[in-house]
């Protein structure tokens, strides 16, 4: 692709079509630009870079048929505008204005951007979900936008297994990884408990979701990479968050819970691969999530329910 094509395109408008440059888009994933310009003494200039994603071919012909510069400020002062919807609601006034300015705004903006929204992190670059990352992350949302939470919640319980594990990543609709690790389950009980804690939304818990279906993991494999399909066995939430518990209440001879997998330090995937590694991490944060289903399901009047886990 000639690296000026697309600059020359937006600034100069008459290089190339926008029916051609789809097409070389299409072909090209990457590009590099570079176009001259000689400034002359007092003089100055204003560039427009466009970078993002277009939902079809009609969406990428309407945005780069513009060729003034104030068209390009307008789409930017509408990006900034959306962003600052998305972030406003989560304001704090301390002593500290580093502080401030990295809590209003800053940290929303990188959770729902990066994490959420483009699921870039460095240890997550191809862009996969995953049921620990994204579940975690989702609960910054809750004081901005609930119903996110709340959606993500009811999305990610269709990629548990009946078993109560649960695909570690995937990329959609469910070609992902089935693994032995064992806290990754148990983030949809305590995402959930946190999101009705904060919201009083008991209906969540009357929400369906089909299970995953899928040959067991081999026994000579740590993980089974394929491609999942839902199963006609539907449950609601709250029976999903029993089956993840049930499938991470696995204790060792020292009492603690038995990592298999991994933990949430991705790092120890070997500690207990063999059946035999305790996690204290793990028994802290089942620990928290049994307490906190126990408070649950009393409230909601479910003794003979929750007898197992008090």
């Amino acid at each position: 692709m000639n690296n000026s094509v697309m600059y020359q395109y937006i600034v100069d408008s008459d290089e190339e079509s926008p029916e051609n440059l789809y097409d070389e888009y299409q072909k090209h994933a990457d590009v590099s630009l570079q176009k001259k310009y000689q400034l002359f003494s007092q003089k100055s200039i204003t560039l427009a870079i466009v970078m993002g994603v277009c939902a079809d071919e009609n969406e990428f012909k309407n945005i780069f048929i513009r060729n003034n510069i104030e068209d390009f400020m307008e789409l930017l002062e509408d990006n900034i505008n959306y962003w600052q919807m998305r972030t406003k609601p989560f304001n704090i006034t301390t002593p500290n204005s580093s502080l401030n300015m990295m809590t209003n705004g800053f940290l929303l903006y990188q959770v729902q951007a990066s994490r959420l929204f483009g699921r870039c992190g460095y240890y997550q670059a191809g862009g996969a979900y995953g049921f620990r990352d994204q579940l975690q992350d989702s609960l910054a949302m809750l004081y901005i936008d609930p119903f996110f939470t709340r959606s993500m919640l009811i999305e990610f319980a269709g990629h548990q297994y009946i078993g109560g594990d649960v695909q570690h990543w995937w990329h959609t609709p469910y070609r992902g990884v089935r693994t032995k690790i064992r806290d990754d389950m148990l983030f949809m009980p305590y995402v959930m408990c946190r999101y009705i804690e904060f919201t009083g939304d008991y209906s969540i818990l009357s929400q369906k979701a089909p299970y995953l279906k899928s040959m067991e993991i081999p026994k000579d494999h740590d993980d089974y990479y394929h491609e999942a399909t839902p199963s006609d066995v539907e449950e609601t939430l709250l029976e999903h968050s029993m089956r993840a518990i049930n499938c991470a209440y696995s204790l060792g001879q020292n009492g603690l819970p038995l990592m298999h997998g991994g933990d949430w330090n991705d790092g120890m995937n070997k500690v207990g691969i063999k059946g035999e590694g305790e996690s204290v991490w793990l028994g802290i944060f089942l620990y928290d999530v049994l307490n906190k289903m126990a408070d649950l399901l009393r409230t909601m009047k479910k003794r003979r329910t929750g007898r197992g886990i008090q």
